[in-house]
């Protein structure tokens, strides 16, 4: 090889480099990292069940990794008739996808509550939902009401850390009651 060659062959892998750096470099990767809390999307916190209208919310605006989030829902029976149903809240975390990946990132369940519900006509009801389950750092973070039937996504979030380590546990917990 000449000179000429190699003086182009460095070149072109000096360019490389400074791009992949540019697009890929420490900025970009700690811009996520610095992120303190999430606030909680609500897209669609409401299912009706048999005429009853469950709706969701958080005891918080926003959260950060590690914290044990409480659910609270709200049970409506607008009906002249009483209703008794069941409905499932669930917790799932699935982590970011990559963007030269074609593969699909699936949720991994994180808590699940069964709520056996029972309401007179005209009656509301609100129970608070302990998740015991602290949320996963670096995944966004999904929480759902559910029958049989339909299932609702209620909330989704995306929880970040300094470190980006994710620290998930699976639990589920008995039945809750809103049928007392």
């Amino acid at each position: 090889m000449r000179l000429k060659d190699i003086l182009a062959v460095l070149g072109v892998a000096a360019a490389t480099t400074a791009f992949t750096v540019g697009l890929l470099g420490p900025g970009r990767v700690a811009a996520i990292g610095t992120v303190e809390g999430v606030k909680p999307v609500i897209s669609q916190p409401k299912l009706t069940v048999d005429g009853c209208v469950f709706s969701l919310e958080t005891d918080k605006p926003a959260y950060k990794a590690g914290e044990l989030p409480t659910l609270q829902v709200k049970a409506t029976n607008p009906t002249d008739k009483p209703v008794e149903t069941t409905i499932w809240i669930g917790m799932s975390a699935s982590s970011p996808a990559s963007p030269l990946s074609r593969m699909v990132v699936l949720p991994k369940p994180l808590w699940t509550e069964k709520c056996l519900v029972s309401l007179k006509p005209g009656q509301t009801k609100t129970v608070s939902l302990d998740t015991k389950t602290k949320l996963p750092a670096g995944e966004s973070v999904s929480i759902t009401l559910s029958d049989k039937d339909l299932t609702v996504l209620a909330r989704a979030l995306s929880v970040h850390s300094a470190s980006g380590q994710a620290q998930a546990a699976g639990q589920t917990a008995p039945a809750a009651g809103l049928a007392r």
